[in-house]
């Protein structure tokens, strides 16, 4: 035989990969075999044992895990590096892993205790290769377990391979230091440019860590839950910074997001309950959902004019919170932005439309007032308008004696300074029509926006009253029926559309259900002799001749 691995490959062939199990047989093999090897077997007999040898046929790992752990292994008992990697592929090759091998003499970060290049040969030295601190590169430095990690790491911006290959370190791995608890200080070398998702994830006693400038991105979930960090510094050239990366932070006191951020992202922050400081750069478009939510220490928030859009319970629960500023560029604020900041006593809003998803702080403070414009806040002129929501707005007899009562709308829709809105209540009992089942000619219409109209609201009231075109009918009115689509569309599900009757519309003969609501008229006819309705029962859509008495729920666009 000419080559050690066609030795081994006849071993192979003859015995089977169990002889790898038995080093005594093996070398027995190898010397009937290839008897002009004594040098090589020398080598393999003083320093392989069984368990050595048996890694080649370990089959709970891969094939290039086991050529990894057999150089381990070599390394630790002290076999010189050309021997080594002869061993390494005269095996591997005999077994069939020849690719393996070659990946092995690429990528193995096998630390050779060299000292490392010098850091201004490195950007133009083409030997040296790039490389992500992951769990094998820790392992080749002799923490084969996170525990053996100490509370102070330096981490070298290079190493050497047994191959005699330099390494630099360019990205922390995601999840490489995840719950080491005994970790404190960190020093990162300016050869990384990125920190992976969660790479530092419940690392509960880190104190302190080196974030050199190199660093362009931040994974999700970088630091969370570093509940002993109290301080950071986050490199200028930073552009993206991860979902959550430090969420849970509680000891952080302050901190300054990099100008070229352009998100703050979702939960960026989120429970930082010892920030009382945070920096937003101009620049920043959007403040993501939960981003500081529960950083109850947080006193002020200067939002810059860049910002168009404010995540939902993206500062929820900043108790600490008394006055935040919205600048007219945000176009968008997403359900209970600012809700449970018990202290907010002074709210400035955007002078244009702003969509309001839901409620963003209803019960601190009262953000509507009423003035000339019932619609306008009393804060310079901004309009407040919350999606589901209830505004009051003209009057209309609602008790059983005729008693005249605020007009509760709730607001369906806002669209530029237009806002949609439909009567909480069934103001009153109404068929149809005796005989149409048509909108634009039937009697309901024609109450809508006549006796409704006109006792409703005032002169100054029906300035706001937009008159509508409505499409589906080939109508325009100031008051009108939701259609069928716009019932379909406008709420959420069937309880949603249920509706109770006021006292005056049951005295005028509205039917109440056993659970205490009442059907209601809508505008579009189904069919020639039956128009569509909403049941009290369980609210869905259903259809009923037009000389029923239904209740009334009208509907109104108002420009604000």
């Amino acid at each position: 035989m000419s080559t050690i691995q066609d030795a081994v490959k006849k071993i192979i062939e003859l015995k089977g990969l169990d002889i790898f199990k038995n080093l005594k047989q093996f070398l027995a093999f190898l010397d009937d075999l290839a008897p002009e090897y004594q040098k090589e077997r020398k080598i393999i007999k003083n320093n392989f044992d069984e368990n050595i040898l048996g890694l080649f046929v370990d089959e709970s790992k891969k094939p290039n895990q086991r050529l990894r752990w057999v150089q381990i292994k070599l390394d630790d008992v002290g076999v010189a590096k050309d021997w080594a990697d002869f061993i390494i592929e005269s095996f591997g090759i005999a077994l069939g892993w020849e690719q393996e091998v070659q990946d092995l003499k690429v990528n193995a970060p096998i630390l050779n205790n060299a000292p490392k290049a010098n850091p201004q040969q490195e950007s133009v030295n083409p030997n040296i290769q790039d490389v992500t601190l992951n769990d094998d590169v820790l392992k080749q430095w002799g923490f084969n377990d996170k525990n053996l990690i100490p509370s102070v790491l330096n981490i070298p911006s290079t190493y050497k391979t047994v191959f005699g290959i330099t390494y630099r370190i360019v990205k922390i791995g995601d999840e490489i230091f995840k719950d080491c608890d005994k970790l404190q200080i960190v020093t990162i070398p300016d050869t990384v440019k990125e920190i992976g998702d969660s790479a530092f994830e419940n690392c509960k006693a880190l104190e302190k860590i080196n974030i050199p400038d190199s660093v362009n991105k931040i994974g999700k979930r970088a630091f969370v839950n570093c509940k002993a960090l109290n301080s950071i510094t986050l490199p200028n050239d930073i552009t993206e910074i991860g979902d959550g990366a430090f969420c849970g932070c509680e000891s952080l006191i302050t901190a300054v997001i990099p100008n070229k951020v352009t998100k703050i992202a979702e939960g960026l922050f989120g429970n930082c309950k010892s920030l009382v400081n945070i920096t937003i750069p101009n620049g920043v478009t959007e403040i993501g959902d939960l981003a500081f939510a529960g950083c109850e220490a947080l006193n002020s928030v200067i939002i810059p004019k860049t910002v168009t859009k404010i995540g939902s319970k993206a500062f929820a629960n900043c108790k600490s919170i008394d006055s935040i500023i919205i600048p007219n560029t945000v176009t968008d604020i997403g359900a209970e932005a600012f809700g449970g900041c018990e202290k907010l006593q002074q709210f400035t809003l955007p002078t244009k439309f702003t969509i309001f998803k839901d409620d963003v702080k209803k019960k601190s403070v009262d953000l509507i007032a009423l003035t000339n414009n019932p619609f306008k806040t009393t804060k310079v002129g901004d309009y407040v308008k919350f999606v589901g929501d209830y505004v009051k707005f003209g009057s209309f007899p609602q008790t059983a004696d005729g008693q005249e009562q605020p007009i509760e709308w709730q607001i369906l829709s806002i669209e530029g300074k237009k806002m949609f809105v439909i009567s909480r209540y069934g103001l009153d009992a109404k068929r149809f029509d005796d005989s149409s089942h048509y909108w634009e000619s039937s009697e309901i219409r024609q109450w809508a926006n006549g006796d409704f109209y006109n006792k409703a609201f005032n002169e100054a009231e029906k300035k706001y009253i937009n008159y509508s075109k409505l499409s589906d009918v080939g109508t325009s009115d100031n008051v009108f029926l939701l259609s069928k689509e716009e019932a379909e569309k406008y709420f959420a599900n069937n309880d949603s559309r249920k509706c109770k009757a006021t006292a005056y519309a049951v005295k005028n003969g509205a039917y109440v259900y056993d659970n205490g609501f009442s059907w209601w008229w809508l505008r579009s006819h189904y069919d020639a002799h039956t128009v569509f309705n909403v049941r009290g029962e369980n609210g869905m859509l259903s259809n009923t001749g037009s000389g029923g008495f239904g209740i009334a729920r009208p509907a109104l666009w108002i420009n604000l």
